[in-house]
């Protein structure tokens, strides 16, 4: 069964209800977006506040990255501060990657 969070002031995840959550504003969802532009690389990380039960605890926030044309998903966290880690590890590794020139 589906779980259902919304971020506190703190940037907490805390269970809601399905219509609090869809009231969540869209704008206090994303974590960190990163453009290379020289590689036509970004990356997104976003809380998107749904548990559907996987995986050891809530995996409320994603991070996504999209290459030229192709999209894909990087890595799934619990916490805010988790997320954020992980967005820069997926940067770091595009960079990496794609060296800027």
């Amino acid at each position: 069964m589906k779980q259902f969070y919304v971020l506190n002031d703190k940037r907490q995840p805390i269970p809601a209800t399905e219509e609090d959550w869809k009231a969540f504003p869209k704008n206090k969802r994303l974590v960190a977006k990163t453009e290379l532009r020289s590689a036509d690389v970004s990356v997104w990380t976003e809380f998107h506040g749904v548990d559907y039960g996987e995986g050891e605890g809530p995996q409320l926030f994603a991070t996504f990255s999209f290459v030229g044309n192709e999209a894909g998903q990087d890595g799934n966290y619990t916490t805010w501060a988790e997320a954020e880690a992980g967005h820069r590890a997926v940067v770091a590794d595009y960079q990496r990657r794609f060296p800027q020139s």
